[in-house]
C-alpha cells in the first residue's frame, strides 16, 4: 500500500527492460512485444516467462496423455494403441509452438542485448546440445549498461517526438538521455544507459 503523499515508482515503458518484473508483468510484456527484436529484456522478464511456458507445456502434455489413455487399447502382442483424443493434445502442442516460436526468439534476443551481446548469437542454437548450453549461460549473465545501444525508444520516453511521415526532421539520438530516467535502474544499482566515453584531449596542432 502506498502511503499518502508518496508516489509509486513508474514502471519501465514497453521499449525498455523491466528490472524486477513480476510474473504477470513478464507474461504481459512477452505478448505485447511479440516480434520486437530490438531493445532489451531483464532476467526477471526472461525467466518468469520461461516458467510460464514450462507450466503451459506441462498442462498441454497432460491433455495429450489423457487423450491417449482414453479409448486406448493393447493387442495380444502387447502393442499399445493410443486413443483418438491424443490428436487434440498434439494439435494444442503444435499450435502453442507456432504461437510462441517467434516471440520466444525475440525475447531471447532482447535478453542477449541486455548482456550487451548481439542477438545473432541465437544461431548457436543450430549446434546440438552445446549451442543451447551456451545460450543458457548467456541468458543467466547480469545486465550490462552498454546494452543500451540496442534500445529503440518510442513515444513513451520524455522528450521523444515521433517523426511525421513525409516530412524531414533532423536526426536525433534518443538512445542515451542526458539524465537517467526514474525507472532506469536494474538490480545492483547499475544505470540503464551506459555513460558516454570520456573525451580525449586534443592532440598537437599540425605545423
Amino acid at each position: 500500500m502506498i502511503e499518502p503523499g508518496t508516489q509509486a515508482a513508474p514502471r519501465a515503458p514497453l521499449w525498455a527492460p523491466c528490472y524486477g518484473a513480476s510474473f504477470g508483468e513478464a507474461f504481459i510484456r512477452y505478448w505485447k512485444k511479440y516480434a520486437r527484436f530490438d531493445g532489451r529484456a531483464s532476467r526477471s522478464e526472461y525467466w518468469w516467462w520461461a516458467l510460464a511456458d514450462a507450466l503451459i507445456l506441462f498442462a498441454l502434455y497432460l491433455v495429450a496423455l489423457a487423450g491417449a489413455m482414453v479409448g486406448s487399447s493393447v493387442d495380444s502382442e502387447g502393442s499399445f494403441t493410443p486413443g483418438p483424443g491424443i490428436a487434440v493434445g498434439v494439435i494444442l502442442l503444435v499450435g502453442w509452438w507456432l504461437a510462441t516460436v517467434i516471440p520466444g526468439l525475440a525475447l531471447a534476443a532482447r535478453r542477449l542485448h541486455d548482456v550487451d551481446l548481439s542477438g545473432l548469437f541465437l544461431l548457436l542454437l543450430l549446434i546440438p546440445s552445446l549451442g543451447g548450453f551456451a545460450i543458457l549461460v548467456m541468458t543467466i549473465l547480469p545486465p550490462n549498461p552498454r546494452g543500451a545501444r540496442f534500445d529503440r525508444p518510442d513515444g513513451e520516453v520524455p522528450g521523444y517526438v515521433a517523426p511525421t511521415p513525409g516530412t524531414f526532421s533532423t536526426p536525433q539520438d534518443y538512445s542515451r538521455p542526458q539524465v537517467p530516467l526514474p525507472y532506469a535502474g536494474p538490480a545492483g544499482g547499475q544505470p540503464l544507459y551506459a555513460a558516454p566515453p570520456p573525451e580525449e584531449p586534443p592532440g598537437d596542432a599540425p605545423r
